[in-house]
């Protein structure tokens, strides 16, 4: 086996095999702008091996491609097992951390409000706590019919940190259209203002001023999963009836 360098050739690399009265003999013909002696010395040493395993009766493509033992103990040095706790990545917790490492930096500009992070969160956890107490709970849903003013975001956040998806859906939509995207999500309850409520089941419609209302400001804690929706979106329906698509905290 020889090799030999050749800064310009017609080729990238060639290899030259010769029977001679001992066996085969090997040159390989490489150009050194391309590959380092080492690639090379690598490559003439797997060959040797692939052909001594052919020797030895080696019967499938895969048994005479195994690696020397010096090439296997090289990759395992690369080898490395390490395992850790995968954060869960719910939208809710993604703010609530946001909130605390920005407390007052401006979060939310709205036509109604300027609120910083810690203010939104804060009205988000009242949201959160007061939808508890009605009994929503993990894997529910709740349509938000509201104008797009600060409490729209707050009940946003509020209805995730309650365990539940949240479904936004425009008042100036057609009554129709609200109807169907109401019955269709199975919304537990529906926050909306207060000249809207009775256009909805009492024991459904919740007036928004009542649920941004109380004094627990406090993160809740409510056990779920990425895997859990966030939020409902409508298509416009303007094929047919409008189609929910849901969106985990996952994404």
């Amino acid at each position: 086996n020889c090799r030999s360098q050749k800064q310009k050739m017609s080729r990238d690399i060639g290899i030259v095999i010769r029977k001679g009265e001992k066996g085969l003999h090997f040159m390989v013909q490489y150009s050194t702008e391309l590959f380092e002696d080492t690639v090379i010395e690598n490559f003439i040493g797997q060959l040797r091996h692939t052909l001594s395993l052919i020797g030895e009766g080696a019967e499938t493509v895969r048994d005479a491609l195994a690696l020397p033992d010096e090439q296997k103990e090289r990759l395992n040095e690369f080898k490395t097992e390490a395992s850790a706790d995968v954060p869960i990545t719910l939208l809710h917790k993604l703010f609530e951390r946001s909130a605390y490492e920005n407390a007052d930096k401006t979060a939310l500009i709205a036509k109604d409000a300027v609120l910083a992070y810690r203010e939104l969160n804060e009205k988000a956890n009242i949201v959160a706590h007061n939808l508890m107490d009605r009994g929503v709970k993990t894997g529910d849903s709740v349509a938000l019919l509201l104008p797009r003013e600060s409490c729209f975001f707050a009940c946003m956040f509020g209805v995730n940190k309650a365990g539940a998806a949240f479904i936004p859906c425009d008042p100036q939509y057609p009554a129709d259209r609200i109807n169907h995207i109401i019955e269709d999500s199975e919304a537990a309850f529906i926050i909306t203002t207060a000249d809207k409520l009775s256009d909805y089941p009492s024991d459904k419609a919740i007036n928004v001023a009542d649920v941004m209302t109380g004094d627990n400001k406090e993160n809740p804690d409510v056990a779920m999963s990425d895997s859990e929706l966030s939020y409902m979106i409508y298509t416009s329906g303007s094929t047919g009836k409008p189609k929910g698509a849901m969106l985990t905290h996952r994404g």
